[in-house]
């Protein structure tokens, strides 16, 4: 079959981020997408604190998409922190993350990831975390069952 190309990889790819630091304790973090987000794909939410008194309460977007604990609290000396996503989202257009902890956190990191060409028809297959007190990052090996999977690892760093 000459002059016939092959289909577009369709693969796993990596659409945009966004992230909010405050400083101060807050019980609310709310992140705003730079640019519209297209339905079908996967948000992913990383929330890292420094405290072990404050959880996650809830992560709601004003697209009314659900959010799914995917791992956490991992707790370490004085820090915290979760994953959490939402699989085929409805939104389709501008899109505000906000994440609700029971009392106000001190000093939250809220990172938002969105991925399109994600399987989300399977769940979730592999879920692993570690702490440590060391400056090497390390939650074990991952064996993936597909080939064409997302693997998200995150970090929370607290220095003296």
């Amino acid at each position: 079959m000459y002059g016939v190309n092959p289909p577009a990889f369709q693969g796993i790819q990596f659409v945009q981020v966004a992230s909010a630091t405050p400083q101060s304790s807050t019980a609310s973090v709310p992140v705003a997408y730079p640019g519209a987000q297209s339905a079908g794909n996967l948000n992913v939410v990383i929330v890292g604190w420094h405290d072990t008194a404050a959880d996650v309460q809830s992560v709601t977007d004003s697209a009314g998409n659900s959010y799914v604990r995917a791992f956490g609290p991992t707790t370490g000396t004085g820090l915290r922190q979760s994953i959490y996503y939402a699989k085929n989202i409805a939104a389709s257009g501008a899109n505000t993350v906000t994440v609700a902890f029971t009392q106000a956190a001190a000093k939250p990191d809220v990172r938002i990831l969105e991925y399109s060409g994600v399987d989300t028809s399977n769940p979730l297959d592999v879920a692993g975390g570690a702490a440590g007190t060391n400056n090497i990052s390390d939650s074990g090996l991952v064996t993936t069952n597909a080939a064409n999977e997302l693997i998200v690892g995150a970090n929370t760093v607290g220095t003296n």
